[in-house]
């Protein structure tokens, strides 16, 4: 992290984050873009009433690129182009949300968040806080926990964690008779997956 010094009482120095740069280019257009960092490309969309979509990419250079799509326009093998558009960017909504480099956020964890993705965007629901990746692993677990402890449904637990923050989910994941049940079903799952067990492993030591 880039910082800077800033001397402070007692001859102690502490560090401080140092702002980010932002470059203001005027573009070719005449609109005044702000860049921050090494950022090299901003971009933007607006939908019509008409239905018809505006993209603007603005460039660091001041060159600005506009794409403006119809309801009507096709592509050369006759495909809708807004519809493969919408394909494409449903396809990357989704792989975003649940992009995570938390190493305990698992394949089920995924399928939770992916499921939870696609409910929310066919009930319209489309600038919803992203929590997914990191923010919900071991959700799959917990779920499965609370299933159990409350001897409550899928869609019952489900509607339960909708509106709970990662915090508060990690919270009822420590809590003892959760957490019980919590360590049951992780302990499983590893038999599950075979190869050694951790007593095994342990043996000897």
């Amino acid at each position: 992290m880039n910082a800077e010094s800033n001397e402070v009482a007692g001859n102690v120095t502490a560090l401080k984050p140092k702002a980010t740069d932002v470059l203001q280019v005027t573009m070719d257009d005449g609109r005044v873009v702000s860049f921050s960092g090494k950022r090299k490309l901003n971009k933007d969309y607006t939908v019509g009433a008409d239905g018809t979509v505006s993209w603007v990419f603005d460039l660091r250079n001041g060159k600005s690129v506009k794409l403006v799509v119809g309801p009507d326009d096709k592509l050369s093998d006759g495909t809708p182009t807004l519809a493969q558009l919408a394909g494409h960017g449903g396809l990357q909504k989704v792989g975003d949300e649940i992009a995570s480099s938390d190493p305990e956020y698992t394949i089920d964890d995924a399928a939770v968040d992916v499921e939870s993705i696609c409910e929310r965007i066919a009930k319209g629901e489309w600038s919803v806080k992203r929590e997914g990746g990191g923010g919900n692993a071991g959700v799959s677990i917990l779920i499965k926990a609370l299933m159990e402890f409350r001897s409550k449904s899928l869609d019952e637990v489900k509607a339960f964690l909708a509106d709970k923050s990662p915090a508060d989910k990690k919270k009822l994941r420590e809590f003892g008779p959760i957490k019980t049940i919590v360590d049951r079903l992780e302990s499983e799952k590893l038999a599950a997956a075979g190869g050694a067990k951790p007593e095994e492993l342990l043996a000897g030591f």
